[in-house]
């Protein structure tokens, strides 16, 4: 039972793949991903964009708190069969793998959320 949904971060130095878990997120994830890689100017950096990423599914979109409900972790392999379609996303580039389609960094922008004029634009500060 749930609504689960995952966001993959991959990136071409670590043969680890992090899954951002959502055990009650549905669809949360694409808006997620879309919002984060148009605000963050963090794409190159994998551990500080799976930091953010993490933020914008859980706090920002799921309002977690810190009880049950969502996960962070390190795993060997993406599972395509959860309750909504798996997002990767590759830290090294912003461009992302949903539904059998590959994304640029602003296909997926346009596609899933709104796009700013200049992409990268820092729009949340992440130290608050």
């Amino acid at each position: 039972m749930g609504d689960r949904s995952s966001i993959y971060i991959t990136n071409s130095t670590d043969d680890s793949v992090i899954r951002i878990y959502g055990h009650w997120s549905g669809r949360d994830n694409a808006n997620a991903v879309a919002t984060l890689l148009n605000k963050t100017d963090r794409v190159g950096d994998p551990m500080y964009l799976t930091a953010q990423m993490f933020y914008e599914f859980a706090i920002i979109e799921g309002g977690y708190t810190g009880g049950l409900g969502f996960g962070i972790g390190s795993v060997t392999y993406i599972d395509y069969t959860e309750d909504n379609p798996a997002i990767v996303v590759n830290a090294d580039t912003g461009e992302v793998k949903y539904e059998d389609t590959q994304y640029t960094r602003a296909e997926f922008i346009k596609s899933f959320g709104e796009l700013s004029d200049e992409i990268g634009q820092v729009t949340h500060d992440y130290n608050e």
